[in-house]
């Protein structure tokens, strides 16, 4: 595993109304659904590359998992899975680390301010001329 994945128990029922909203979110294509009656639910995660080492219990003792290989947009992806029917998400680290998600904590977390792209034409490379010089702008 190289990126992060967002781990959350979901009932059956929840699919209908989580699902299309991760797809929505253009994450469909990282999502899968893993089911107890299928495999067992560490070993179907482990086959995702997803350490289970330190899984918390209620997530092994799940019938249900909704895995999100979100990578950078893991907030996201477990805000999604908890606003529409998850019991609980964790965000798992490449490390192993199991982060409890908590849609209260990351909203009150202080943002973190965006720079806007420059647009200073002055650091773009001079323009050159059919001939290759520099400095020559066409007329």
């Amino acid at each position: 595993m190289i990126a992060d994945v967002v781990v959350a128990p979901i009932a059956e029922e929840h699919l209908t109304d989580v699902l299309p909203m991760i797809h929505r979110a253009r994450l469909g294509n990282n999502a899968r659904i893993m089911r107890a009656t299928r495999a067992n639910l560490a070993a179907q995660l482990r086959r995702a590359g997803v350490p289970t080492t330190n899984a918390p219990d209620r997530v092994l003792g799940s019938d249900c998992l909704l895995v999100v290989h979100a990578a950078a947009r893991s907030q996201l992806a477990a805000s999604i899975a908890l606003r529409h029917g998850a019991h609980s998400a964790w965000i798992v680290t490449p490390n192993g680390l199991w982060r409890g998600y908590d849609e209260g904590v990351a909203a009150a977390a202080p943002s973190v301010p965006v720079v806007a792209p420059t647009t200073d034409m002055s650091l773009a490379p001079a323009a050159r001329s059919p001939s290759g010089e520099a400095g020559h702008q066409p007329e």
